[in-house]
């Protein structure tokens, strides 16, 4: 079951410097009630671990706060992936 709709346009890959980082915002996000889930990163963009999260693009707002509040190290929020 995918639980994320339409995921060619209205998603957002988030990308992380290392695990730890993914791991600790997935749990945030899932706190916040906003659906995720853990991807390898898509071949356009080269850049973190190997691993990222996609999530709805509606959550970019909320995505951002809760990186800025939880102190998060990403490497890009890339949208229409």
């Amino acid at each position: 079951m995918n639980i994320l709709k339409n995921m060619n346009k209205d998603r957002i890959v988030i990308t992380f410097p290392n695990e730890t980082q993914v791991l600790r915002f997935e749990s945030i996000l899932k706190k916040n009630k906003i659906k995720c889930k853990l991807i390898p990163i898509p071949r356009e963009i080269s850049s973190g671990c190997g691993i990222a999260i996609q999530t709805d693009a509606d959550e970019k707002n909320k995505i951002n706060e809760l990186i800025s509040i939880n102190n998060i190290s990403i490497n890009g929020i890339h949208e229409n992936i």
